[in-house]
């Protein structure tokens, strides 16, 4: 991750910029995968570009990023609903502020969930509002050079899209400057970069190979 200042920053954590309304869907509405309505189906997803946390106006940016994650199969009664669990998560190419940083994740278990779907077809087409919430166990080391800026991310993803076509023969998972996470436990090495507490927003889209979940 290059970690940079942006003038621009506090404008992308005002909240989350919607490449397209989201559809809501009526419930019950049912989710499958490659047409099963049951069971668990395991799904990996890959960033399509750099994503990026940003707190305190400075950004936190990783060139590589994959998620693993569990759908699960099943017609739901209400929303929001966790219909997948994500259950690994890894980050490569990071750095803040021109200083080298590692992102990892002990034991993720964290919830997407749809939002209010409605109006869901049994056409691969919709794109449905969703969150990422019970985010925990995220750990950034960032190399200072005489010192380790160290911090925890926790918290969640308030506003997303799933996207059952992305119009390249897959779907996708998208974040965009989404707030809802929190800086926490802050090393003195961090020298005031951020700060216990602080507020952060992370942006990232991720492509999963495949058509193989529909909402309906």
């Amino acid at each position: 991750m290059r970690l940079r200042r942006l003038s621009a920053v506090g404008a992308a954590a005002a909240g989350l910029a919607m490449i397209a309304a989201p559809a809501l869907a009526d419930a019950p509405y049912t989710v499958s995968y490659d047409g099963s309505t049951s069971g668990d189906h395991s799904v990996t997803a890959t960033a399509k570009g750099d994503t990026t946390l940003s707190a305190n106006g400075i950004d936190l940016i990783c060139s590589s990023s994959t998620v693993g994650a569990t759908v699960h199969a099943g017609t739901y009664a209400s929303s929001p609903a966790a219909v997948a669990t994500i259950d690994s998560a890894s980050w490569s190419g990071c750095s803040m502020a021109g200083f080298p940083a590692t992102v990892s994740v002990t034991s993720p278990s964290w919830s997407l969930n749809l939002v209010d779907p409605n109006s869901q077809t049994s056409a691969l087409t919709d794109t449905l509002g969703g969150s990422i919430t019970n985010i925990n166990n995220v750990a950034v080391d960032v190399n200072l050079g005489l010192a380790h800026c160290t911090f925890t991310v926790s918290g969640s993803v308030t506003s997303g899209q799933f996207l059952e076509d992305n119009g390249k023969g897959g779907q996708e998972i998208d974040v965009n400057a989404s707030p809802g996470l929190t800086i926490a436990s802050p090393s003195a090495g961090c020298l005031g970069l951020v700060s216990d507490g602080t507020p952060a927003t992370f942006d990232g889209q991720y492509n999963l190979d495949g058509q193989h979940i529909n909402v309906s």
